[in-house]
C-alpha cells in the first residue's frame, strides 16, 4: 500500500471553490447542515477547505473546548452532590463556606474578589463599620505591638 503525503497532495491540488461547498452542503445530514449554516461563515469554510493546517488547528480548538466543557460538567456535578450533602448539615454556615472558597483561590483571584467586593458600596461601608467596631472593643496587650 502506498503512503500518501498530504502536504504534497495539498500543494498540487486545485483550490476548492465556494461553489463546491454550496453543492456539498445539501448532501450533509440535516443536523450537520444546520450546525454549519448557523455557526460558520462561507468565507471561513472556504478557507478551511483549502487550508488543512488551519482546519486542524480549529478542530483542535473545538476539542480543547469540549474537554474544558466536560471538566466543567464534572465539576458542577461534584459541586451539586457536595452541596446536597452539605445542605443537610445545619452546622455549616455560608461564611465558613465562603472562607474555604476564598482560601482555595489563586492569589490573583483573591485580589479580584477583594476589588469587586470593595467596589460594592454597601459591602465597603459594612466592612469599615465592622473594622471600626473591632478597634473600639480592642484591648491593648503588652508586647502585642511590634517596634517599627
Amino acid at each position: 500500500m502506498e503512503v500518501v503525503n498530504t502536504e504534497r497532495n495539498q500543494t498540487n491540488r486545485k483550490e476548492i471553490g465556494m461553489d463546491v461547498i454550496y453543492r456539498t452542503l445539501p448532501n450533509l445530514k440535516t443536523e450537520h447542515q444546520n450546525i454549519i449554516s448557523v455557526n460558520y461563515k462561507l468565507s471561513d469554510l472556504h478557507n478551511w477547505m483549502n487550508n488543512q493546517e488551519e482546519l486542524n488547528q480549529y478542530l483542535q480548538g473545538l476539542l480543547d473546548g469540549a474537554n474544558t466543557n466536560i471538566l466543567a460538567i464534572n465539576a458542577l456535578i461534584e459541586l451539586y452532590n457536595g452541596v446536597t450533602i452539605e445542605s443537610k448539615d445545619e452546622k455549616n454556615h455560608i461564611v465558613k463556606g465562603v472562607g474555604i472558597l476564598y482560601d482555595a483561590l489563586p492569589e490573583e483571584s483573591k485580589q479580584k474578589v477583594c476589588e469587586d467586593l470593595l467596589n460594592r458600596k454597601k459591602f465597603y461601608e459594612d466592612a469599615c463599620l465592622k473594622i471600626m467596631d473591632s478597634f473600639s472593643k480592642a484591648v491593648e496587650v503588652k508586647g502585642d505591638v511590634g517596634e517599627v
